[in-house]
């Protein structure tokens, strides 16, 4: 795993959580829980993972495992990604 591509990805999801989120968030974005998410709130933000990084996530892909914390979701998609390039948080959501 590139690390930079990792770190990016993550920096996307954090703005998103921080741009959308109606709780604090935390100091260490990697841990911030999702669970506050209801359901519409999670199509969106799947919505905005798809269109952001170019991928679709499978209804089945849907578990605590992928979408429990930011950083669960990152690696998630740094598993489904290919490529390095990732748009800048500011770009979308």
């Amino acid at each position: 795993m590139n690390n930079q591509h990792h770190d990016m990805i993550l920096e996307a999801i954090t703005g998103y959580v921080r741009r959308h989120s109606r709780l604090p968030v935390e100091a260490e974005p990697e841990l911030w829980p999702l669970d506050h998410l209801d359901s519409v709130d999670m199509l969106d933000f799947i919505a905005f993972i798809e269109s952001t990084f170019g991928i679709r996530v499978d209804d089945v892909d849907v578990r605590p495992e992928n979408f429990e914390t930011v950083g669960a979701v990152a690696q998630y998609v740094v598993g489904r990604t290919n490529t390095t390039s990732v748009p800048s948080p500011g770009d979308r959501g």
